[in-house]
């Protein structure tokens, strides 16, 4: 999640989503990612919080002021989470 390649930090969070709550480790990890600069690893890290279910409860608040998100894709992925 940390690479310099934006699109491999992306591809890893859509890689821990489909991990789903077998990866919470990685939570806190995702939940810095909603800060990331680009919009698509920002969408991919709220949408692979949300495919954590109950495991993901402690990311609740950080998945709710991402659904005010300058970018709109970003901002649906929060709200489907």
């Amino acid at each position: 999640l940390r690479d310099q390649d934006d699109w491999v930090s992306a591809l890893a969070a859509e890689a821990l989503g489909e991990m789903g709550g077998s990866a919470d480790s990685a939570l806190p990890a995702l939940v810095r990612s909603l800060k990331h600069s680009t919009p698509q690893v920002r969408a991919n890290a709220v949408e692979a919080i949300g495919k954590f279910g109950p495991a993901a409860e402690s990311a609740i608040p950080a998945v709710e002021r991402t659904a005010d998100d300058e970018d709109g894709g970003v901002r649906l992925k929060a709200v489907q989470a």
